[in-house]
């Protein structure tokens, strides 16, 4: 039997010494082999027929090295789960380890030499009872309500062409003219699309505000309009299938040849039970309470995001948990070809909290006896389908669709997390106390972004 030898470095550091003698695995390579000759077809050879020093010679390393690396990793994954172990990550090998040629002619002894990171022990502080935090609610104007209900008017009103001045919100048809030095490019490019002013670059917004049907400007159809690509620019803007061709220029003249304005639609009875889908609102004042009530209920959950980060940042300030933070650096090197040695400090701060915080979440769970029912996983997918498809939804598709998905492990364990975490939030909301404090969305945010920094 292999031996295995741990050595406590410190409190958060161990080296496991796993021998594995000659003894251990050479009457399983002995085996290997003769398989591998069985089952072989090698060119100059009968099936089965070759010799067993050209099969030891030619594949032999290949199988000696996976099966002392399967007894390898069986030998330290029932050493770890016997012991009872808990460690982070997973054992890398030691930087004094010796490189083994793994000799087939002459058979050995192996040393393998291990580093593991300790989860730290540590005593867990919760909040006090009634503990007072701050909860910051955004104060909802008249005028956010007021905004919400033009926006509903607007998405229900109709379009029509106007002859008056141009407005942000819009729709404007123009005619461009590929331009060459100032002038109309012979044979150049034309096409005629329609826009919202507001989705243009400022530059061209300011020259449009307040005109007229007729106007013409100069512009860059490639800067036209904002946070556009290359690819939408070239299809919606220049009208072409494909890319535009090289000797195409940039600059274009647009002429304005249509406004398209929505109107706002009519506060009537129609109008509040098509938005609303009820018939109890009746006027533009119950519109808008219903809309304050409405935008308060969608900020609440803002709120409740905020007061998480919060408490998630004092426990971890009440749980001062030391971690093996040099180990946990190499392991996560060595985890991924992608993580180099600067990404991996760059970015291990973040990972270090959210360690903490899942260590601190354990913690929680068996505290107040958490666990994730059948029911709650069918809640949280429903939700999410129903979510989803909103006015689609039907009972019989979110039914299949979550039992679909609770075959799925990973969406399962995801599921599972979040859940652990929703009713983890609701206990410590429950045991603390919270004082209100009204801001506006201009100090909410502010206070946002402090919470959300790392520590």
């Amino acid at each position: 039997m292999p031996d295995i030898i741990r050595n406590d470095v410190d409190n958060l550091n161990a080296e496991l010494t796993i021998k594995i003698n000659k003894s251990d695995y050479e009457s399983k390579f002995t085996e290997e082999l003769k398989n591998y000759r069985k089952k072989s077809q090698i060119k100059g050879f009968r099936k089965g027929k070759a010799p067993m020093s050209f099969i030891r010679r030619t594949y032999g390393q290949s199988i000696l090295i996976d099966i002392v690396n399967k007894k390898l990793q069986d030998e330290m994954s029932q050493y770890l789960d016997t012991e009872k172990i808990k460690y982070l990550g997973q054992p890398i090998p030691s930087e004094s380890q010796t490189q083994f040629t793994f000799d087939t002619k002459q058979l050995e002894d192996f040393e393998f030499k291990f580093d593991i990171g300790l989860a730290p022990e540590f005593e867990f502080q919760n909040f006090e009872e009634e503990q007072e935090i701050p909860y910051y609610l955004i104060k909802v104007s008249d005028e956010m309500a007021r905004e919400d209900l033009d926006k509903a008017r607007r998405r229900m009103g109709k379009q029509e062409m106007v002859e008056e001045d141009i407005e942000k919100e819009d729709i404007i048809r123009m005619m461009i003219k590929e331009t060459e030095d100032g002038v109309i490019k012979a044979g150049g490019l034309e096409n005629e699309f329609s826009v919202v002013v507001k989705d243009l670059d400022e530059q061209y917004i300011d020259q449009i505000l307040g005109k007229g049907k007729g106007l013409r400007l100069d512009i860059d159809i490639y800067a036209f309009e904002k946070d556009r690509d290359k690819k939408h620019v070239e299809k919606y803007l220049l009208g072409l299938d494909g890319e535009a061709p090289e000797s195409m220029n940039h600059t274009f003249i647009g002429t304005i040849t249509e406004i398209n304005r929505i109107g706002l639609a009519e506060m009537n009875e129609e109008f509040f039970k098509s938005y609303f889908g009820n018939d109890e609102i009746k006027t533009e004042v119950e519109a808008l309470e219903q809309l304050k009530s409405d935008i308060g209920k969608f900020y609440e959950k803002e709120s409740d995001t905020l007061l998480f980060m919060q408490l998630r940042k004092k426990l971890t300030e009440l749980n001062q948990i030391e971690l093996p933070n040099e180990f946990l650096k190499r392991w996560l090197v060595t985890s991924s070809e992608e993580n180099t040695v600067d990404k991996v400090e760059e970015g291990y701060n973040q990972f270090a909290q959210g360690l903490k915080w899942t260590m601190i979440q354990g913690e929680l769970a068996n505290e107040y006896d958490i666990e994730v029912k059948e029911e709650d996983l069918d809640k949280y997918f429903g939700a999410q389908v129903a979510q989803y498809l909103g006015m689609y939804a039907n009972e019989e598709y979110i039914s299949s669709t979550v039992a679909r998905l609770k075959q799925d492990r990973e969406q399962v364990n995801k599921a599972a997390e979040a859940i652990v975490g929703q009713k983890i939030f609701e206990k410590l909301k429950d045991l603390i106390k919270l004082e209100e404090k009204k801001v506006d969305m201009d100090e909410f945010r502010s206070i946002a972004e402090k919470e959300y920094a790392p520590n």
